[in-house]
Formats: C-alpha cells, sequence, structure tokens
C-alpha cells in the first residue's frame, strides 16, 4: 500500500490507464470529501462502477491494481451513508455506471469541467442530492445534460462559466413510469412532472438559455409556484444570455406570486438573496407583512430584521392606531 497526504482519510484502489489514473474503488468514513486531483503525481481521470457505493465493485478479474491511503489515519470500513458532499477531481473526464449508488445521504457535487461522461445509474438511490456547482469549459460544454439524465430529483446547479460569469438554474423534479395497457407486453409510457421538459433544454453539451426560459408556461401550468419562483429568482438574479422579455416574464411572476417567492426566500435562510429580492421592489406590504410574521413565528431575528428594515426604509409597515 502506498500512503499520500490529503484532506481526507481515504483508502483508493487504483489502476493506471492511458493519461492518468482509475479510481476503481474510494472507502471512507469522512462526510465532506475532497478526491485528490493526483495520485502520486499522475492525474486521476476516471471514478469506476460502485467507486463510492454500498456495494462494493467486483475487481477480481482486474489486474496491476494497487491501493493508496490519503491521509495519516489507518484505513476503516467504507461508510456510503455517511457521504454528504463530493469534489470530484480537478481532471476527471468520466464517471462510472452507479458511481453513487445508494449514497443516500449525499446532497452536493463539485465537478470540474473536464467531465464528459456520467455513468448509467450514477445517482441511483441518491435522494437528497439537490445540489450541484459546475464548472463549465470555455467551449461553453458541460456535463450536465448527463447529470439530470440520471437525477430526476429537484436539482439546483450553480454553473460557472470561462469568462468569470455565473447562472443559477433549478431543475424540478419529474417522474416517468411504463403502465402495461394490454398483453403481451404493450405499455404506455407516462411523465409527470415539468422536471422532463427543462431536461431538453441542450444543444448536445451546451445549455440552451433560451429553451431554459421557454419552459417557463408549462411549469406554471402545473400550479407548482414556488418551483416556478425558484427558476424566476434564479434567472433574475443571475442574468446569464436572458432576453429583456424573459426578464420581465420573470419579474411579473415574482410580482404574481410574492408570497411564495417571500417564502423560498426565507426557507433557504440566505439574507444576502433576501436583501437583493426586496431590492427588486416587487413584494406588495400584505407579503411582505406575512413574511415577517413567520420569520417572527420562526426565531429567525435576522431575517425578521431585515424585512423590517426594509419596510420602515420604504414606508411599507402596518399602520399603528391609538383608538379608545
Amino acid at each position: 500500500m502506498e500512503w499520500m497526504d490529503g484532506e481526507n482519510e481515504l483508502t483508493l484502489t487504483c489502476r493506471h490507464q492511458a493519461g492518468g489514473v482509475a479510481v476503481l474503488r474510494c472507502e471512507t468514513r469522512d462526510p465532506v470529501i475532497h478526491l485528490p486531483d493526483t495520485i502520486l503525481g499522475v492525474p486521476v481521470t476516471a471514478l469506476g462502477d460502485y467507486a463510492m457505493a454500498r456495494r462494493a465493485p467486483d475487481m477480481s478479474g482486474i489486474r496491476d491494481l494497487f491501493t493508496v491511503h490519503v491521509g495519516r489515519g489507518q484505513p476503516e470500513p467504507h461508510d456510503a451513508d455517511g457521504i454528504r458532499q463530493v469534489t470530484l477531481p480537478l481532471h476527471l473526464q468520466s464517471l462510472g455506471d452507479y458511481a453513487f449508488y445508494d449514497c443516500q445521504a449525499l446532497e452536493q457535487l463539485d465537478i470540474s469541467p473536464a467531465m464528459a461522461d456520467v455513468g448509467s445509474g450514477a445517482f441511483l438511490n441518491c435522494s437528497r442530492l439537490h445540489n450541484i456547482r459546475l464548472a463549465v469549459s470555455p467551449s461553453g460544454e458541460s456535463c450536465l445534460r448527463g447529470v439530470l439524465r440520471e437525477h430526476h430529483g429537484e436539482l439546483l446547479c450553480r454553473m460557472h462559466f470561462a469568462d468569470g460569469t455565473q447562472a443559477r438554474l433549478w431543475f424540478p423534479a419529474y417522474s416517468e413510469e411504463y403502465e402495461e395497457l394490454a398483453a403481451p407486453h404493450i405499455f404506455g409510457y407516462h411523465i409527470e412532472g415539468a422536471g422532463f421538459t427543462y431536461r431538453q433544454c441542450f444543444d448536445g453539451k451546451k445549455l440552451n438559455f433560451s429553451q431554459y426560459d421557454a419552459a417557463l408556461e408549462r411549469l406554471v401550468r402545473t400550479r407548482d409556484f414556488e418551483d416556478a419562483v425558484r427558476v424566476a429568482l434564479g434567472r433574475l438574479r443571475w442574468p446569464k444570455e436572458l432576453s429583456p422579455a424573459n426578464r420581465e416574464q420573470y419579474r411579473a411572476l415574482v410580482a404574481e406570486h410574492a408570497a411564495a417567492a417571500l417564502k423560498v426566500l426565507a426557507d433557504a435562510r440566505d439574507t444576502e438573496d433576501m436583501a437583493w429580492a426586496l431590492g427588486l421592489e416587487l413584494f406588495p406590504p400584505e407579503a411582505l407583512q406575512a413574511a415577517c410574521d413567520r420569520a417572527r413565528n420562526d426565531r429567525d431575528t435576522e431575517m425578521l430584521g431585515l424585512l423590517m428594515e426594509h419596510l420602515h426604509r420604504t414606508g411599507a409597515g402596518r399602520t399603528k392606531t391609538f383608538d379608545l
């Protein structure tokens, strides 16, 4: 076994391949993991099938394996249930089939622009995975389409582009099922949820922002206004390739569903986002008062102070009366 320093305690089973090292198995008990960019000076370019899953891959027929322990502690049994956040290697190009299978606590994944291929079932049973941070290549391509193909749940994607711009995109959930209509083997295919439409907004491996914005109409028809305002707030705050017409569409949606928008912002517990949203001047006094009441009931003093300050500054607070 080889040993190397690193941010985590990891036991890695590896093999050399053309251009780098493939990690076939990563065993750890750490909840927040930064996989090494290089192993013994060689870039990590692939994460194998079932590499971090609860179930270990079958490596019995693979030759030329070598093991590296990262960190200074002793190797311990793998705990897939404890993994909450993973930063993938900088040079990683491919994620194997079922790589994170049954990592049920996984919440966030950070992905570099080198990633091109996402394996089948890579996030199967990762029901808590709701956040990814994704660096986009200079050509505008990314692995986002592959990630969305393998993950049907709600997903917030923070995209970082080579020119320094950002985008924050909300992808609603959807479900699909086959229903047997008649024998023999005649099935109907059903899709439920607007999330499927949002997952089609790509030209090859490039996200098409115009198509993403056009999907709002179908989402609104489902009457899922909280998801709709999540989409709108993300596009308004980080307006990458946002047309003036779509900007006004999103502003109108937030104004019409102000209560839902303020609830989404309050639930996120992000005062910076709330301060920005209040600056849009889209929320009527009654919606702001309801948000204050909710923050007071939740004992969220920081959010309450921010809302009260805005009400005071704009003169939209309740008018006090002193009737006898």
